[in-house]
């Protein structure tokens, strides 16, 4: 998963995220890029915040995998967001990569707004990053 935000006050529209995998080939030493699938790929309007998620299923490159291997094929998750941006009338374009060793393992967002007294919906910008352990019920 990966949260964003839009830190600006102008409006994006139209809001589309992928997610590249690059990793290393143990066999033939060569890198491999996979594009993960998301259980939402785009917005019509970003007014807090966006989880992107990748469900790990029998399909998924990662599936079966520890934080080990992730280390051992040099994992890069490269996220790239485009929107329209509504005040200037184009497009804008936002890019993050993220290795193995920044993989927060067994954690959860919390979330990152609440709802004011007169009901409008606030976003916590400071919280965007916040994680809590994930909780195992038997």
């Amino acid at each position: 998963m990966f949260r964003l935000a839009n830190q600006r006050h102008n409006t994006l529209i139209d809001v589309s995220a992928r997610v590249l995998l690059r990793s290393l080939d143990a066999t033939t030493g060569n890198y491999r890029y996979d594009f993960l699938p998301l259980e939402r790929d785009n917005v019509s309007l970003l007014p807090l915040s966006w989880t992107l998620v990748h469900d790990i299923t029998p399909d998924s490159p990662l599936h079966g995998l520890a934080a080990a291997d992730y280390q051992m094929q040099d994992f890069e998750f490269l996220v790239m967001v485009k929107a329209y941006d509504d005040t200037f009338a184009q497009d804008v374009h936002a890019r993050f990569s993220y290795i193995y060793s920044e993989i927060d393992w067994n954690r959860r967002f919390v979330p990152a707004y609440h709802v004011a007294p007169d009901g409008v919906a606030v976003l916590d910008l400071d919280k965007l990053d916040d994680t809590e352990m994930l909780r195992v019920e038997c």
